[in-house]
């Protein structure tokens, strides 16, 4: 089995940002059958992704494959986002309600073209909806044979096991995933989740392993504000401007350094740093072609070893880490 999930929050658009649905030029079924080819078979989108689009690629592709393509593969999407149908200005408030994720989830198995969701995470929490009002709406879920494992995402560690005591008081199936923003510019979690995924049976899946490219030594070279065409930078910047910094050049140019002194590539070695990393399970990549797949697949083979690893966590370690998790959830 290979240690990546492909993200396929591009298949539409760029993840839940509104102003690029319907502006990618990803080819879904090209993208999945070459992920499906080198062992990559968890997939990973969400309901806001390309506001569905996403989530009906990923449909279509299952059900032109049939029975036996959908056993093949683990089937991950979220709830918690805002849609097509919400006011962007409402925010997140009420996104992960019980009557919200009642609804969403049926929006997102009808456009799966499957029966169940094998892992429905919540994508963010929202300052209207209780932890014991979510954990019970999700184990309802898989009372009801729609999901069969939950998780959060972008949350911070103390939440997780608030959410895990919660449904072991209440008898309620636990989270079973995480899923952060996790990089080498975004190690927040290393000290938060590496007791409580092993302590609480978690698998731990990051997002965003090259900080929306910054990592793959797209920028440091750039003059500030000159990003390349199509980079997420310059489709999308708000998410990863805040590594816009001398301090953040100078450290992807000590990975672009030691990359070339170990015959690979910046992307693959800041990838292959997080694999790791004992608590990670499988980081997601979200690759826009076939060569962005198989040269990220290839960071599996890189052999960093540990005085590498620490070169490159303290390289990193002076910049702020920021955590993914936005919000508060309602006690």
């Amino acid at each position: 089995m290979s240690p990546f999930i492909l993200g396929c929050g591009s298949f539409g658009g760029v993840g839940s940002d509104r102003s690029t649905w319907g502006s990618s030029t990803v080819d879904p079924d090209a993208l999945l059958g070459a992920a499906l080819d080198a062992g990559v078979t968890w997939l990973d989108t969400a309901n806001s992704y390309g506001d569905g689009a996403s989530e009906r690629a990923i449909g279509a592709w299952l059900a032109r494959g049939g029975p036996r393509r959908r056993e093949s593969v683990v089937v991950c999407t979220k709830a918690g986002q805002p849609t097509g149908r919400h006011d962007a200005a409402r925010g997140r408030q009420d996104l992960l309600s019980r009557n919200e994720i009642l609804r969403s989830v049926d929006g997102s198995l009808g456009r799966l073209s499957v029966e169940t969701i094998d892992v429905y995470l919540a994508h963010h929490l929202d300052a209207t909806t209780s932890v014991p009002e979510l954990c019970e709406t999700m184990d309802l879920l898989i009372r009801q044979g729609k999901i069969r494992d939950w998780g959060l995402c972008n949350v911070p560690s103390w939440l997780v096991v608030e959410c895990v005591h919660v449904c072991r008081v209440h008898g309620w199936r636990a989270p079973a995933v995480v899923q952060n923003g996790f990089s080498l510019l975004q190690q927040e979690d290393r000290r938060g989740f590496g007791v409580v995924t092993g302590r609480y049976g978690l698998a731990y899946t990051p997002h965003s392993p090259l900080a929306g490219g910054w990592l793959a030594g797209a920028y440091h070279r750039q003059e500030p504000g000159q990003y390349p065409a199509g980079s997420r930078m310059h489709q999308r910047p708000g998410p990863y401007a805040q590594w816009e910094s001398s301090a953040t050049r100078a450290a992807v140019g000590e990975l672009v350094a030691m990359a070339r002194e170990l015959g690979t590539t910046p992307a693959a070695l800041a990838v292959a740093w997080i694999l790791h990393q004992p608590f990670v399970t499988a980081p997601l990549i979200g690759p826009a072609s076939i060569a962005e797949l198989e040269s990220t697949v290839a960071a599996a083979e890189v052999r960093p070893d540990p005085a590498d690893l620490s070169r490159l966590t303290e390289a990193f370690g002076g910049l702020p880490h920021t955590s993914s998790f936005t919000g508060e959830p309602r006690r």
